[in-house]
């Protein structure tokens, strides 16, 4: 495990994981609609939360240090207006699968297509839907560049305080109608921008780090991880100290590391982790369509082990669907929903094989 390869690996190895672990919440989420609901499914998304988007932000920003080098036009030209086009081309997308699911799963809030009218509208300033990751990615990185000549301690500090005072004061202050009305989008912006510039700031320690560990401690690392969550699930921590979930997902970070470099000669996990973007974009719009299909279905008597084992599956239906997708559209004009036009980006279009989320190397 200590070859340059292997560190690349690795980090693919992550980001397949990080992706997996995306899909499973949302097909929990759609799921429960139809009628399909695990309680233990649902204590262990809980658990992997604390892996899922810091290992993933952290990622992001693991080789996006070169582009900070970059003058701003270069930035938005090689990285910003790719996140940027895709995800406003895909809302569209979020906005059809919200329209279906509010026509046809019951128990939904605001349903009401006027309001997700709304949202459709304000997408580019309030992220709708799941693609709030590609919006964040693009705030993080004019944060990172707009803060890159600052000390290293006090840019770290600055995004700590933020992430820190974000959980233990302000998710348990505000009421649920302001936090909705900030969405996802800003709330992950106060949640993951640390965990990016964690990426950036600290690369060559994780790197070094991941090369000098032995099998033995990576192992230890990741059931230590298992161990606090499970505790931590159990006895419901955090919320009677909502300021845990700031130290917990830190150490999801860690723990997820140790697991992406176990996992890092499967090769499966691999690949995917290099095709992130294509099973990111679509991945939802399948799972509620999956979800719309079961619902004609009376699934209440469905006993809990087929509730727990059913969304692993629609995970592996979305994400084969997903990269079918992708590879159908790329010989034909929609090959647009995954590249920016020379037009938007005013610079080379992107290798299609070079495409990755959410970083190239």
């Amino acid at each position: 495990m200590q070859t340059g390869r292997t560190r690349l690996d690795w980090v693919d190895t992550a980001k397949g994981i990080s992706i997996l672990l995306v899909v499973l919440v949302h097909a929990a989420h759609w799921l429960e609609y139809a009628g399909v609901s695990s309680r233990a499914l649902t204590d262990v998304n809980e658990a992997l939360s604390t892996l899922r988007m810091p290992l993933f932000f952290c990622m992001s920003g693991l080789f996006a240090a070169k582009w900070l080098d970059k003058p701003w036009r270069e930035l938005w030209s090689g990285k910003l207006s790719l996140l940027l086009w895709v995800f406003i081309v895909w809302q569209p997308m979020v906005l059809g699968y919200k329209l279906l699911a509010a026509s046809t799963l019951p128990d939904q809030e605001d349903s009401s297509v006027v309001a997700h009218l709304a949202r459709f509208v304000l997408s580019p300033v309030r992220p709708s839907g799941e693609l709030w990751f590609l919006w964040g990615l693009v705030l993080f990185f004019v944060v990172a560049k707009v803060l890159s000549r600052l000390p290293i301690w006090l840019h770290l500090g600055i995004a700590a305080v933020v992430s820190a005072s974000w959980w233990g004061i302000a998710e348990a202050a505000l009421s649920e109608g302001v936090l909705r009305i900030l969405s996802n989008g800003w709330r992950g912006a106060a949640t993951y921008y640390l965990f990016f510039v964690i990426g950036i700031l600290g690369r060559k320690q994780i790197l070094a780090a991941v090369a000098g560990a032995s099998r033995g401690l990576l192992l230890a690392l990741v059931l230590l991880w298992a161990a606090v969550m499970t505790a931590a699930v159990s006895l419901d921590v955090v919320a009677a100290v909502p300021v845990a979930l700031f130290f917990l997902k830190l150490l999801g970070l860690v723990g997820g590391v140790a697991l992406a470099v176990l996992l890092s000669d499967i090769g499966a996990l691999v690949r995917l982790g290099s095709q992130t973007l294509q099973v990111y974009v679509a991945h939802t719009t399948f799972v509620v369509l999956i979800a719309v299909i079961l619902a004609q279905f009376d699934l209440r008597l469905v006993d809990d082990l087929a509730a727990f084992v059913l969304p692993p599956l629609v995970v592996a239906v979305a994400v084969a669907l997903s990269l079918a997708l992708h590879r159908a559209v790329l010989p034909t004009r929609a090959r647009f929903l995954y590249v920016q036009p020379d037009w938007f980006a005013r610079a080379e279009r992107p290798r299609l094989s070079r495409l990755r989320l959410p970083t190239s190397r």
